[in-house]
């Protein structure tokens, strides 16, 4: 049952980023809060009324399913102001940590998420962790919402009783004027559990990151004594036509009534639904706002009414169909040459409209651009909000997450270090680092950095446990694994750490200010919030640099390393013709080869055969940011911009097409 680190990482959202997907609706959990009285917080269940619900802890993100249970259970106190949860774990194995500080995945121990606010924007998620010697309020200084921010323990009371093979938590949260009957609060729950042989995880509900995002969680009914019947709610929905063969990602229930009593929940590929409410009036509409299902495709529910349905306690009401719009994205321009190769200055406000009216359509919070022109920045532009939750606006040294445009910097510094004869690009790397992550097959002895940097190792982008081969060395296949094991060996035969290389041969000699490839005070006070549609996500934590994916940086500075590549000033020319020169040709199926122009890959650097030359460059999309840079060389242009939204992605075409290539259709 032994669980990776990683994947525990994953669950709790710490390394969220670096995953290219998003979480759209809440995760579908619904759990009711009736009154309650006389609770004393002992850890034990004694004084608990029997009438109450248990909701079973049963996502397993281990092996062995079996190999502990639990479940939970909710009330409330009016006169009290408070919210009571018991959660009773049934483990043969409880262990407990001796040290002062504990890390995080030290002991068994309970996690509880609340989202009290519950706003349909996306509140802030506190993320409290219970053991028997230690109660703590975990990355409440990285939340979007300044009430997170400001949380401390003092509403807080608790108890852990362990009895035999039963480890009871008992909780009592003072929630004051937020308390109150008939509205939603978001909640869930996640149980550690830590075993001789490693450790494991159990949640309420699915999805992982719940305390990086509220739309993560589960949602709890505070409900009056009387409302212990619910009543039943099925349907359909689909997208209108033509695309009725797509499923809409999910919906949002709010009561007509009472609108602090919403709730919403994924679809998962199936159109019917079915869920137990409250009685009352409910509007249904799409969950989202705006994300996109393929290029020309989004969904949308802004100005959409919906549908509504009453919900009768004990019996199944059917709601009619809902037929969530589908749109096609509207032409945001029409010229049939790009804009860039021949930019003037009065160019300005056809680019401040084109990305003012993307943004606004593809939900993106905020975005930040650069335009290069013959070796120099002709355009630098802020678009919208570093914090869509708190409306935070983009400033000029806002950073974002750059992900994998990471990887051709790092890919710079190698070949300076194959100028300097310190790794050649075709000795085995085993022979420089043998790699314990993957010694048990020999076969990695094959690897180069020249597999590494171009994509070839036969690794995954990131493994699911052991790291094994995907495919055999030599065929392509993205991976960020083998860019993590080249970085490995370039610090061996430098004896250097990798942030000090960057910085003496890349960073420093361009002038660079503000780029950071891990986690220090300048660049948390300085960072940008993802987004995942209309959600504001948690700052990422990146305590280490990782050659894959850490970069943070803006489009001013980075526009200083575009501008290198340009003017070929930091290696030999020879050096650029061989870091740019094609390696391997990118399927035409791979999910990045977005334009129906010749592609492949150079060393580090994506390469494309445009009708205005070659080019290269690179994209980088961490979970909540997206990005790209590409350069036309003999153009002379190039250019660079960076979201905080995962919706990002979306416009990498269009943005293209406006810049270089112009409207085709």
């Amino acid at each position: 049952m032994k669980n990776n680190i990683f994947i525990l990482l994953f669950n709790l959202g710490i390394i969220l980023f670096i995953f290219p997907f998003s979480l759209f609706a809440h995760n579908g959990e619904r759990a009711v809060a009736l009154p309650v009285s006389k609770i004393t917080i002992d850890g034990e269940s004694r004084d608990w009324p029997s009438h109450l619900n248990k909701y079973g802890i049963t996502r397993n993100n281990i092996e062995n399913e079996n190999d502990f249970s639990a479940f939970f259970q909710v009330g409330y106190n009016l006169e009290e102001q408070s919210l009571y949860v018991i959660v009773e774990v049934i483990d043969d194995e409880h262990i407990l940590s001796s040290e002062m500080d504990v890390k995080l995945f030290g002991q068994d121990a309970h996690w509880l998420f609340l989202d009290v606010k519950h706003e349909r924007k996306g509140s802030g998620v506190a993320f409290y962790a219970l053991s028997e010697n230690s109660l703590n309020l975990m990355f409440g200084k990285n939340g979007w919402d300044k009430d997170i921010r400001e949380e401390n323990l003092n509403k807080i009371d608790h108890a852990v009783h362990r009895d035999g093979n039963t480890t009871t938590y008992e909780w009592q949260i003072f929630l004051g004027d937020e308390l109150y009957v008939n509205r939603t609060i978001g909640i869930d729950h996640q149980i550690v559990d830590l075993d001789n042989d490693g450790y494991s995880l159990k949640s309420w509900g699915i999805f992982g990151g719940k305390s990086s995002i509220s739309n993560n969680l589960g949602d709890l009914f505070i409900l009056g004594e009387d409302a212990k019947e619910m009543g039943t709610l099925e349907g359909t929905a689909q997208l209108e036509a033509p695309f009725s063969d797509t499923v809409p990602y999910g919906l949002e229930l709010v009561n007509m009534d009472y609108p602090d009593m919403w709730t919403q929940f994924p679809l998962l590929r199936k159109k019917e639904y079915g869920l137990n409410l409250p009685q009352g009036r409910y509007r249904i509409k799409s969950a989202l706002i705006g994300n996109v299902t393929n290029k020309d495709l989004y969904l949308s529910s802004r100005g959409d009414k919906g549908i509504e349905v009453e919900v009768v306690n004990g019996k199944i009401t059917t709601a009619p169909k809902y037929d969530v719009k589908a749109q096609k994205a509207p032409p945001f321009f029409s010229a049939k040459q790009g804009i860039l190769p021949n930019f003037k200055a009065n160019d300005t406000l056809k680019v401040d409209k084109f990305f003012k009216e993307v943004i606004h359509h593809y939900t993106i919070p905020g975005l930040q651009l650069a335009l290069i022109k013959d070796g120099e920045v002709v355009y630098l532009k802020n678009y919208g909000d570093a914090n869509a939750y708190e409306t935070e606006r983009v400033t000029e040294d806002a950073l974002f997450d750059a992900g994998s445009v990471t990887k051709p910097v790092f890919a710079l510094l190698v070949m300076k270090l194959v100028e300097e004869g310190v790794i050649d690009l075709d000795y085995p790397l085993y022979k420089y680092l043998p790699y314990d992550d993957i010694a048990h097959d020999t076969t990695y002895h094959q690897l180069t950095a020249r597999h590494s940097l171009t994509h070839r190792t036969g690794f995954p982008n990131w493994r699911n446990g052991k790291l094994n081969f995907l495919n055999p060395p030599g065929t392509f296949g993205y991976s960020g694994e083998g860019f993590v094991y080249l970085s490995k060996v370039v610090e061996k035969l430098t004896e250097e750490n990798i942030e000090s290389l960057l910085s003496k041969y890349i960073i420093k000699p361009l002038g660079i200010k503000d780029t950071y490839f891990s986690t220090n005070k300048a660049l948390m006070e300085k960072l940008t919030f993802g987004h995942d549609d209309k959600y504001t996500n948690a700052l990422r934590i990146t305590e280490t640099p990782n050659m894959a994916y850490s970069m943070h940086t803006n489009a001013k500075e980075f526009s200083k390393f575009i501008i290198s590549l340009m003017n070929r000033d930091l290696l030999a020319k020879n050096t650029y013709d061989k870091m740019f020169a094609k390696q391997v040709d990118i399927p035409e199926n791979w999910s990045e080869a977005n334009t129906d122009w010749k592609q492949g890959f150079g060393l580090g650097y994506q390469l494309k055969y445009s009708p205005l030359g070659f080019a290269y460059g690179h994209s980088g999309r961490n979970g909540g940011y997206d990005c790209s840079f590409e350069v036309y060389d003999d153009a002379g242009v190039a250019y660079v911009f960076f979201t905080n939204s995962s919706n990002g992605f979306r416009i990498k075409n269009i943005v293209r097409e406006f810049l270089i290539s112009g409207n085709k259709k």
